[in-house]
């Protein structure tokens, strides 16, 4: 009998050192762990240590100081000093870019990651990655990481990640972009939501209008018809005119829309003008190598052939954050491809009202033919 107790004894205690070796075996995998754990916020953390004083130098100019001792969860990827003494200080625009594509909202730790797009506060999303028993972040070597603080994560890396602007933001800021630019741009409005801003929360003394906590979305019919271009959740390839570019274009496509006074004149061949050179600027998806394709379909459904010898050739490729954009110093689409294809309508004879002027008319019956 007191051999049988030995023997469930025996049993008991090798079941309890299993599971707890599964447990950690468990908890070493799926876990977090922490190189280091402080009391203090991101900021305080960060700030009390010298090789991250320039960082926390940007994170005061740029105003996410205050972000980074709130209550809410954040990981940090922070550039060591020797990473960001080239950077401009005083361009206040720049070292806010730089600082919001390095904070993300939620604990990021290197526990279970292979490969990560993280979404940045800037809405940018950056690939957070392993190789092999190292860590990178936006493709820069993570030195030190996951130092857990009471507000989140931080992780030290051995440089910075630039910050890069999709294609909405290219266009306005690259010279010689302008006609473009002023075209887009000028079709942009904030349209007053009257859901998200939900019920009124008082009324004007004044005018007894009711008040509303206003939301204000952003509207753009261009975009609304070839493509969110200010998008990073949608990768676009991007054909855009340099203003010499836009200059030929226009002119040798203007007259092909001459309109009546009473059908809306100068200003109506204005905007089918315009709409004709930008209908076909936009292609999905993503394209590196435009010479590789037997074609491509705009965003508007209109086919190109062989796109690499005509509509891309001598064009200037820079890779943005949703997508590529080519350059080019001439609009080649081929008008019959695009904006000027054959019309066909089809309507009863004459017979039923209709006239004609200025065409032919072909008929055919189809009587007979079930």
């Amino acid at each position: 009998m007191k051999k049988n107790n030995l023997n469930l004894l025996v049993i008991v205690l090798l079941f309890v050192v299993s599971i707890t070796s599964c447990v950690d075996t468990w908890d070493s995998h799926y876990s977090p762990v922490y190189s280091e754990k402080s009391n203090l916020n991101l900021y305080k953390y960060i700030s009390q240590d010298t090789t991250l004083s320039i960082f926390k130098y940007m994170l005061n100019i740029s105003g996410y100081d205050s972000v980074l001792t709130r209550t809410q969860t954040y990981t940090v990827w922070a550039p060591i000093n020797s990473a960001l003494r080239g950077v401009n200080l005083l361009d206040t625009a720049l070292v806010k870019e730089i600082v919001k594509n390095h904070i993300a909202r939620f604990s990021n730790p290197t526990s279970d990651i292979s490969l990560k797009s993280v979404f940045m506060l800037d809405n940018k999303y950056i690939y957070f990655a392993r190789t092999g028993s190292s860590f990178t972040f936006g493709g820069k070597n993570i030195v030190k990481s996951n130092i857990a603080t009471i507000n989140g994560i931080l992780h030290y890396i051995d440089n910075f990640v630039p910050y890069t602007p999709n294609i909405w933001e290219f266009i306005g800021k690259t010279s010689g972009l302008d006609s473009i630019k002023a075209y887009l741009y000028s079709q942009s409005k904030l349209q007053f939501d009257v859901v998200a801003s939900g019920a009124s929360i008082g009324t004007d003394s004044l005018t007894k209008q009711l008040i509303y906590d206003s939301v204000f979305v952003f509207k753009n019919l261009i975009l609304g018809k070839i493509g969110q271009l200010g998008a990073e959740d949608s990768t676009y390839t991007a054909i855009l005119p340099t203003n010499s570019a836009w200059i030929e274009a226009y002119n040798r496509i203007k007259p092909y829309f001459n309109t009546l006074a009473k059908d809306g004149g100068a200003q109506k061949q204005r905007v089918n003008t315009q709409w004709a050179i930008v209908q076909d600027m936009v292609f999905r998806p993503k394209i590196s190598n435009p010479a590789s394709l037997d074609s491509v379909v705009s965003t508007t459904g209109n086919v190109f052939h062989t796109p690499g010898s005509y509509i891309f050739s001598g064009a200037t490729k820079t890779e943005l954050s949703n997508g590529n954009v080519f350059v080019t110093n001439l609009m080649t689409h081929k008008p019959g491809d695009s904006w000027q294809k054959t019309i066909r309508i089809e309507a009863e004879t004459d017979f039923y009202g209709r006239d004609k002027s200025n065409c032919d008319i072909y008929n055919r019956s189809s009587a007979g033919s079930g």
